[in-house]
């Protein structure tokens, strides 16, 4: 069928924008006051879709909403934690994943109250419920000096009765981890079988305390000391063997940290994801777990300006020059690959750099600390969290679309209220053409890049104008077409 290319500016149904074309409203970077509470049906009603919204929410970061000894050194170059508090709702997230001495369930430091290590815990998690935020919670088994966790715990009835209590005591979280990446060798060292059993202990005390809260089996970890590629089956395989032996469901979640691999680029390592979900899906379809969701409660990717040269070369050759832009992109990709396989949760790991683990996930977050970068300004991925959680959040995230997943360009569909929303990306060198089918009844069209048009964050002076936007061609055909030069950069196409 001959199709005619015209301007898109002079098509009436049809307004693709360019700069200062057509103007989008953007939200508030902090939140408006508090209006006074009313107990009006109406206002019940909204309050309960705003929960169940950020329930839904798949955003997050890794032990970050959390004011403690550890915290309060590395967020005074922010202005403490209020600072915090006010960054997360600024980039509209609901969700934080408590572990270790970030807000983890550790047995010992709880029930022994350990340089008042329970004190804070209760304050965090009464913080986090008061300011609506979605907790997860690591429990961890470890009590004393010769019991660090590792291990089975030598008395499981005194571990469960403190899981009992735990649980009970903090009702407001209704979210629950069994330990840490525990295929990975370092923070669990024990065999599948006695893990199996950590599980059934810990799941039997959660749903004894709390029959609804979702329990998160023990996460796993996609990548060795070496960051090659770690399988998950010769450790978890076994563990749900033993689970499956009952026939009872010992969990609702598993989790799978996905970080970047040494075999691949900067650029595309977010495609090592097909054949980690894959392997999720498959170990959980074998062993009667196929209703359980699949979660990402650690993904990360750094940036290495602030790297000395020491510690440049302990990287991988492809990840020794890591940009703000890099880090952005990868970013990006890796979250809206994620949903569109089926993950319901993605954490950051982490929101600001700080001496979190190692000198990488030091240098992984989306702000910089003076200590380590020489500023506490936001770098680019800062900006693209923020539009992307705009843009995305409150979309059905059961129902994304894999428009088109070759030749190197990635098309995503996905809808918010209605409306539909489009997600590219060209990972060739150069730019393609690219043609999206609209819906009968659309009115305009707004194609925005998910990247600020700077080299750093530190260039961003406006917000609402740091993304380029692009203009596009109308296809005179049915089903109408918006045409556009697609390049390195992610898209977003959004009907109007």
């Amino acid at each position: 069928m001959n199709k005619l290319i015209i301007p898109i500016i002079i098509v009436v149904a049809i307004i693709v924008v360019g700069i200062g074309g057509f103007l989008v409203l953007q939200k508030p970077g902090f939140p408006e006051p508090q209006k006074e509470k009313t107990t009006s049906p109406f206002y019940e009603a909204e309050k309960q879709k705003e929960i169940k919204t950020s329930q839904d929410s798949p955003f997050g970061f890794l032990g970050q909403y959390v004011n403690n000894s550890r915290t309060k050194p590395i967020y005074a170059a922010y202005g403490g934690f209020s600072a915090i508090q006010s960054i997360y709702r600024d980039l509209n997230v609901h969700w934080d994943r408590g572990a270790t001495k970030s807000g983890g369930a550790i047995w010992g430091a709880i029930e022994k109250n350990i340089d008042g290590y329970a004190n804070g815990f209760k304050t965090h998690v009464d913080t986090a419920n008061k300011n609506n935020i979605n907790l997860l919670i690591t429990i961890e088994p470890g009590y004393s000096e010769s019991e660090r966790g590792e291990k089975l715990p030598s008395n499981l009835i005194g571990y469960a009765d403190f899981v009992r209590k735990l649980v009970k005591d903090y009702s407001s979280v209704k979210y629950w981890q069994i330990h840490n990446e525990v295929n990975g060798g370092v923070f669990w060292k024990d065999t599948p079988k006695n893990y199996a059993k950590l599980v059934q202990t810990t799941s039997d005390a959660i749903r004894k305390s709390c029959s609804d809260c979702t329990i998160v089996l023990g996460s796993s970890i996609n990548i060795d000391v070496k960051g090659k590629a770690k399988s998950i089956i010769p450790y978890f395989e076994p563990v749900l063997k033993e689970l499956n032996k009952s026939g009872k469901k010992y969990f609702d979640v598993f989790d799978y940290h996905f970080f970047p691999l040494s075999g691949y680029a900067p650029k595309s390592h977010y495609q090592a994801l097909d054949d980690g979900i894959d392997s999720v899906k498959n170990l959980l379809n074998k062993y009667g777990y196929g209703e359980a969701e699949i979660w990402i409660t650690e993904t990360m990717i750094f940036t290495t300006d602030g790297m000395s040269k020491r510690e440049i070369q302990k990287l991988p050759e492809k990840y020794r020059i890591i940009t703000e832009k890099q880090q952005a992109l990868s970013l990006f990709k890796t979250y809206v690959s994620a949903l569109s396989k089926g993950v319901k949760k993605i954490f950051w790991n982490k929101l600001t750099e700080g001496p979190w683990f190692d000198f990488m996930f030091d240098r992984a977050g989306l702000i910089r600390h003076p200590n380590f970068s020489g500023s506490a300004e936001k770098k680019l991925s800062y900006y693209t969290y923020k539009k992307m959680t705009e843009i995305l959040e409150g979309s059905d995230w059961d129902n994304i679309q894999i428009i088109q997943e070759s030749d190197g360009v990635y098309i995503y569909k996905f809808n918010k209220s209605g409306k539909n929303i489009w997600v590219a990306w060209n990972d060739n060198k150069e730019s393609k053409k690219i043609w999206i089918t609209l819906n009968k009844d659309t009115k305009y069209i707004k194609i925005t890049e998910t990247v600020p048009k700077y080299e750093s964050g530190k260039e961003v002076i406006d917000y609402n104008t740091a993304f380029k936007e692009i203009r596009g061609d109308m296809a005179e055909s049915y089903p109408m077409k918006v045409g556009f030069e697609l390049k390195d950069v992610p898209v977003f196409v959004e009907e109007k």
